[in-house]
């Protein structure tokens, strides 16, 4: 007489198998909606603070300084690692800690409404006051006017690509 295997077992065995698949799918689902729903949560908690700080400088004038700002990148001037619409988050360093190489945000000379996001290629100290030149990557030459440290914003510590124009949509 043949064996006969117990087709009862294989039934169960690849049920427990498409269960376990797909339980491992839901799982998989669920991780990327919370990271989703994470990355969204702090995408609006990051446009919040921008607009309200953008308001309170605004408000309070160019002497305004928080220790952590954000500026949405307005020009080619620091093309190709910079680009238009892109986010800077800077800190507000001591003078002493801005090095040659720096990304800083300053407020500009000539229109204190505007601010500009260079690089600083030469430091000067004159009476214990620091001063920066600067140059934007993409730039032929060098800022006219050399920058002094009651001027500077904030030293760029990183930048969150194009989300400045989801700030300009709402």
């Amino acid at each position: 007489m043949k064996n006969i295997p117990d087709t009862k077992n294989v039934h169960i065995d690849s049920a427990k198998k498409i269960l376990d698949d797909k339980n491992i799918k839901y799982e998989i689902k669920n991780i990327c909606i919370k990271l989703l729903f994470i990355f969204l949560v702090l995408t609006c908690l990051f446009i919040i603070y921008y607009i309200v700080s953008v308001k309170v400088y605004r408000n309070a004038g160019y002497k305004y300084k928080p220790y952590i700002s954000m500026q949405t990148i307005m020009s080619e001037s620091m093309m190709p690692k910079y680009k238009v619409y892109d986010v800077v988050v800077e800190k507000l360093p001591s003078k002493d800690k801005i090095k040659i190489g720096d990304v800083i945000t300053y407020v500009n000379y000539n229109d204190k409404s505007i601010t500009v996001t260079h690089r600083v290629i030469d430091i000067f100290i004159k009476d214990d006051e620091y001063y920066y030149r600067t140059k934007g990557d993409n730039n032929l030459e060098e800022d006219d006017n050399l920058v002094s440290y009651d001027q500077v914003l904030g030293k760029v510590m990183f930048k969150i690509p194009y989300i400045g124009k989801m700030q300009f949509y709402l």
